[in-house]
This record gives structure tokens, sequence and C-alpha cells, in this order.
């Protein structure tokens, strides 16, 4: 029988030398009695204690993922403006993780990381080849074991509705869905649309809509006792920043800033503002469906976006933390109401929701399931982090040679090409503009080790894929054109 991983996951060690196995998965995968439940404080300084938890586990699942999403400019998390009323309701009922960071500064490392709990170089998804995509670095390895494929094995009916070519089947990520609309496809088929060139544009409401549909149909065709996972994926706020009317009129620009890209940022506040009403929209279709009690509500986005904050816009090409940064909240059945203020990554979002679902994890899983924390471990983690196994978060780029490791409060950023490293104190200086390297070269030393030791593992564990090419429709090459992941500048 295959090894299956206790709730608190395994340590740093034991998950090194774990192989995830499809099959034997497949088999044996079970459900457990009982969710853990978030307590305590965070950073070993002391917290008010969590509210009360209604009792789990969740019956369903619905994971939203806003693209795009730099955590600052959500309002719980401190955005200028009011732009996520929705999501700032749903995290005074639920966790709000606020240094939450992402694996990769785009999408299909970040994804793939959020789907499998792996890391992108374990995965092999270290390339960027949008005009001949690649089997071997651009798509998700059909060895790679699923969170869709483990809970349909477990009897979830399954669907994933999204927005964002780079999580369409054609790079591997309908693995494990009974279920998977490509929104964007749907409206390139429609002539009406594609008239009013609103197919690569206006997604959102198509994607509630369709999202929607499907748990009404669930609702409508299953029992009581059936369980259900929905994977919704918008692709506003990502550019070209074009909100509809009423959101465009509800910001003014900060010229007083001098920031030359003020009017993108605040087009894109405008566009999350509009997602955020879609969102409310969704978690309504769960009322409707009268699932809402039963569900957990998780809410991530890929990576962020740069508005000059180190000279460059859009995301892609750099390793800082306003591409890194992102939010995560929860809600539901099993888990407490609090503010975690102890890193945490996406790679951690499979086995905590696997957790909460009670649902035994799969072996292979570099996260640790975030429910399974005590005060107690979360202070030792925090403390020890630039030693600890899972307390570091590593981020690379497809784009660039660039790796982060990020260890508070440390974090290392290194050249891959040159080896050349730079490194910040985030509590002193939280928007990485002041070097520190030469300073602390102990430090350095310490986390380039660290570095290396991540590295070597996700290769020692890199998973087969195919070397072949992927072919991509007209209306995909037409997409990633418009997303400008194609064109003379492409790095997104």
């Amino acid at each position: 029988m295959e090894a299956i991983v206790s709730r608190g996951g395994a340590s740093g060690a034991d998950r090194d030398g774990m192989e995830l196995s499809r099959d034997g998965l497949l088999r044996w995968v079970g459900l457990r009695l009982g969710a853990g439940v978030l307590l305590g404080g965070v950073c070993g300084c002391s917290e008010p204690a969590p509210a009360p938890v209604r009792a789990g586990p969740a019956q369903h699942l619905l994971l939203v993922v806003v693209d795009t999403l730099r955590a600052d400019h959500v309002g719980v998390l401190g955005a200028a403006r009011d732009t996520t009323p929705q999501l700032d309701a749903l995290a005074e009922r639920g966790v709000v993780f606020s240094q939450a960071i992402a694996p990769s500064p785009w999408t299909r490392p970040s994804m793939g990381t959020l789907m499998t709990g792996r890391l992108p170089l374990a995965l092999g998804l270290t390339d960027h080849n949008f005009r001949n995509p690649q089997t071997d670095g651009d798509v998700l390895p059909q060895s790679a074991l699923t969170l869709a494929e483990v809970l349909g094995s477990a009897d979830f009916a399954t669907s994933g509705v999204v927005a964002n070519i780079n999580v369409e089947p054609v790079f591997g990520f309908d693995q494990g869905f009974a279920d998977y609309v490509s929104v964007p496809a749907e409206m390139a088929s429609d002539p009406a649309w594609r008239e009013r060139n609103d197919w690569l544009r206006d997604t959102s409401s198509r994607v509630t809509t369709r999202a929607r549909d499907w748990l009404a149909d669930f609702a409508a065709t299953n029992s009581v006792d059936d369980r259900a996972f929905l994977y919704v994926h918008y692709l506003d706020p990502h550019d070209p920043y074009t909100p509809a009317a009423k959101f465009d009129a509800l910001f003014d620009a900060d010229r007083s800033s001098g920031n030359p890209w003020a009017e993108d940022e605040r087009l894109y506040d405008a566009e999350i503002r509009q997602i955020d009403a879609e969102v409310g929209r969704l978690l309504d279709g769960l009322d409707d469906a009268g699932i809402a009690d039963d569900t957990l509500v998780v809410i991530v986005s890929d990576h962020g976006e740069e508005f000059g904050d180190h000279g460059g816009t859009r995301h892609g090409h750099s390793v800082y933390d306003e591409l890194l940064r992102v939010p995560w909240i929860m809600a539901g059945p099993g888990v407490a109401r609090e503010r975690r203020r102890d890193q945490v990554g996406l790679i951690d979002v499979m086995p905590t929701v696997l957790d909460a679902l009670d649902i035994a994890a799969p072996t292979g899983l570099r996260g640790t399931s975030q429910l399974a924390l005590t005060p107690t471990t979360r202070a030792t983690r925090s403390s020890v982090s630039a030693e600890h196994a899972s307390a570091a978060v590593f981020s690379e780029s497809a784009y660039v040679p660039l790796n982060a490791l990020r260890a508070p409060p440390w974090k290392l950023i290194v050249d891959t090409e040159t080896n050349a490293a730079s490194l910040f104190n985030l509590a002193r200086d939280p928007r990485e503009h002041d070097d520190v390297a030469a300073h602390h070269p102990h430090v350095v030393q310490r986390l380039l080790e660290r570095w290396r030791d991540e590295r070597a593992t996700s290769e020692r564990n890199r998973l087969p894929s195919d070397a072949t090419s992927t072919g991509l429709s007209s209306a995909q090459r037409e997409q990633l054109e418009a997303l400008g992941y194609i064109g003379d500048d492409h790095a997104r």
C-alpha cells in the first residue's frame, strides 16, 4: 500500500525522498476523520485567539484564482483604494495569509505548483515557448498528480472554468477534471463576440455565469452526500486593463506620486473591483445551489504585477515581492477566523485544502498543511526560518535567470547565470531597495547553500515528460498575442 502523509505533513528531509505515485494514490486515497483547526499567534508574537470554528471537514471546494492580483492591492491586505469589498467580507469569516508567496512571477509555473504541490523545476515548467510550445518545459507533465485527480479519485465531481490560455488543456491543466471549460475558446467560436472584439477582454462575467451554471446543475443532479470541486480562474486584472465604464469611474489616478504608471495602476484597481463583484456573484451561486455552508472557499492569485516599483511594469521579469506576494484567503468549515502573518507559499495550498476536506494527501508534496500548525510550531518555524526546510519559499522565473529564496527576515535573489547574489532584509526594507549582501556574507552563504539544496532536490525529483511539440490553434495564438505573450515585448 502507498504511504500516506499524516495530517502534519512530512518533514523536509522525508519529503526530499518522496515520489508521487498516481496509480498508487488513485487506488488507495481515502477519507480521514476530523479536520485540523488553525490556532494561535504567528511570528512568535502574541495575538488574540482565533474566533470559534464551525466544525469540519468541508464537503465541497471552490478554488478561485484571480490572475495577476498583487497582495497589497487587496483591501484586507492594505490596498490604498476600496478594491475588494467582497474578498474583504470573505476574509472576515475566514483566515487571511498576509505573507503568501508564489513560486513564479507568471502563470503557468505558479499554477503547476498550486495544482500539484510541487515546485516548477520539479514539474519541468521551466520554459516559455509561446510560438512553439514543447511538452518538456512548457506543459504540465502527465506524470504529475493533480489536486483534481486526487479529489476525483475520492468521488468528487470536478469542474474547471478558466479564462487564461496558460491553464488550458493544451498545457496539461485539465488533468483530473471531468468537465473543463475554456471561456475564451467558447467566445472565440462565436462570431458576435469576435465582431465586438470582446472575446479576449470581456471574459469575466462569462466565467462567473458558466461556473454558476455548473453549480446549479450539480445541485439539481446530485444527492446531499455528493461532493464537488469547482476551480474558477479569472483572467482579469491581467493587462490590457480595460474595466467596464462603471468601474472605470470609481477611482481617480494618484498623479501626485509622480509615477508614470499611475493611470495604469488606477485602471488595474478598477479591474480588481470589477472582478471582486464577479467573485460576489460566484459566491451567491453557492447560496443558490444550497451548498454555501458546506463549502471551503479558497481565493488566491498566481502572481502579482509591477507598476514601476523597480523600474518595470507587468510581470514575469523579476522575483521582487510585487510579483511574488499574493493573496490567500480561505473560509469554510474547519477554518478559524484569524490573520496569519507567518510566511506560507502557494505550494502549501494543496496539502492545506486536502486537510480541510479530510482527504488523505499523496506522498511527495513539498508543502505543509496550514491547518496542522499550532502556535508553537509556527513560532518555531519563524525563529529558524533561514534553516528550516519548509519555512523558506523558493521562487523562480523562466523569463529571466533569477531565483529567489525568501526566508524572513531575509530574501536572497540569485542570478543563475552569474551566481551573483543580492540580499534584502524584509523587516527593515520591505520594498527591497537596499541590497545588504556585502554586510551579511554569512547569511548569504547559508541561504546560497539552502538554494542549491532546493534546486538539487527539484532536479533529482523532476517528473518525466515527452519531448515533443504541442500545437496551438490560431485563436490561441491570437489570445497570446493580445495578452503580450507573443510579440517584441513578451516578458509579461
